[in-house]
């Protein structure tokens, strides 16, 4: 262990002994699988490193990790990219730029109907009202096209005579990428065959050493690339007789640096590992660049040396003298848009999926809202047509019952009225005959 620096220069990021720009210092360079990948994501960045490996040729470690996965790929990202070139390539072709900058009346018929449009409101569950209403809207925009049509010529002509005359600038072609592509394969080429280890490999047995250490250190919690297991579990990848679970990969080559730095610690005073992983298994926090403390004293107390984190721009900006900032935070921005480690362009896929599913669902939640609330309002006013026909029948028998009792009450009085009547008429004639009687009897 180099007794010139403690753990506490470690912790404490003392500036002396990280000033990796200082050219008087021995610094390796060790640089990660996101780092080799970059280029190819990129319209000229390949010569950027290109020329920072040249500098730091003999000063530059690539883990044979970074290397296999460098392998297994880049074909795929090389493949992604072109879509990316080809289809940015076309959109501003001189051909379709005239045809996209054109304005046609369905253009404007949409744009005023969006203006216009009928929003979700009490109105949507009235389907057939909501179609007069679109329908008288369509009549009142035809109106308007056809009173301007002159007017759209007028401005699409004026358009055509500001277009660019000539096709767009080449370097941002297709060929032109694949000729940075092939370039920097080249000089990647060059590198590797400069050193046995990249065509051997490792042997199988001590790569099943690293790949054990890297499980019993997950088993642990202990990163680098304990944050990967989620996504990248059970993927397993092969080159040759060597195999590997996708999520040992980061901790595998953080093994390799510990080993590979060991074999070399006294010719170097500073070891620098180039990554734009910046997950919180590598980082103090997420995002930002340095290295987790604890990662810093285990690889200081295995190899005796402070090692830091940058981020491949920052590597680019002290390898090359000529390095201009501008391109440096146009790189950086390029670089956090593009999301340069494949972890990151999962993460950015498995959150598009997401938020579609989510869209997809609270699209369907909301139908399904709006068709219940629909469903709920015809059935209450079907509940509230058959009370009220209820009401009509029920109002309907008590008027019938009254009606049937009065004519009972009418006819009741009647027949009291008749028998009133019959006992008086057998009243009087009873006492017609009495009297009769008593005048017979008199005589």
């Amino acid at each position: 262990m180099n007794s010139k620096i403690s753990l506490l220069d470690v912790i404490g990021k003392n500036d002396h002994i990280f000033d990796y720009s200082n050219d008087m210092k021995n610094t390796l360079y060790i640089l990660d699988t996101n780092v080799l990948l970059a280029p190819l994501k990129l319209m000229n960045a390949s010569e950027l490193f290109i020329k920072s490996l040249e500098k730091e040729f003999s000063n530059t470690y690539i883990p044979i990790i970074a290397y296999m996965e460098f392998i297994l790929n880049h074909k795929d990202i090389i493949k992604q990219t072109k879509g990316f070139v080809d289809e940015g390539y076309s959109i501003l072709a001189k051909k379709n730029v005239s045809e996209s900058f054109t304005i046609k009346k369905e253009d404007l018929q949409k744009i005023f109907l969006e203006k216009i449009k009928v929003k979700k409101s009490n109105i949507s569950n009235q389907s057939h009202y909501k179609k007069n209403i679109e329908k008288e809207a369509n009549k009142l925009i035809e109106s308007i096209l056809e009173n301007i049509n002159q007017d759209l010529n007028n401005v699409n002509t004026k358009i055509k005579q500001v277009l660019p005359k000539d096709e767009i600038n080449e370097k941002y072609s297709l060929s032109i990428y694949n000729q940075q592509v092939e370039e920097y394969i080249n000089e990647l080429k060059k590198y590797f065959n400069s050193n046995t280890r990249y065509s051997d490999l490792y042997p199988v047995q001590e790569f099943d050493t690293l790949k054990r250490e890297a499980e019993e250190r997950f088993a642990k919690d202990i990163g680098p690339g304990n944050a990967d297991i989620k996504n990248k579990k059970d993927v397993i990848k092969r080159i040759s007789e060597l195999e590997w679970d996708s999520s040992l990969g980061d901790s595998i080559l953080w093994l390799e640096s510990i080993k590979y730095s060991v074999s070399v610690k006294e010719q170097y005073e500073l070891i620098v590992i180039v990554s734009d992983d910046n997950k919180p298994d590598w980082t103090e926090g997420n995002g930002k660049s340095d290295l987790k403390d604890s990662l810093s004293i285990e690889f200081f107390k295995k190899t005796g040396l402070p090692i830091k984190k940058i981020s491949s721009s920052e590597y680019f900006r002290n390898t090359i003298n000529n390095y201009d900032a501008a391109d440096s935070d146009e790189y950086d921005n390029i670089v956090l848009e593009r999301n340069n480690s494949e972890q990151d362009i999962l993460e950015a896929q498995k959150a598009e999926a997401e938020k579609a599913m989510l869209e997809s669902q609270l699209a369907a939640y909301e139908e399904a809202m709006l068709e219940a609330q629909l469903a709920a309002y015809e059935e209450a006013a079907l509940e509230a047509q058959r009370l009220e026909a209820e009401e009509e029948r029920v109002l309907a028998q008590l008027a019938e019952a009254e009606e049937a009792m009065l004519e009972a009450q009418l006819a009741a009085y009647e027949e009291a009225a008749l028998e009133a009547q019959r006992a008086e008429a057998e009243e009087a004639m009873l006492e017609a005959q009495r009297l009769e009687a008593e005048e017979a009897k008199q005589e």
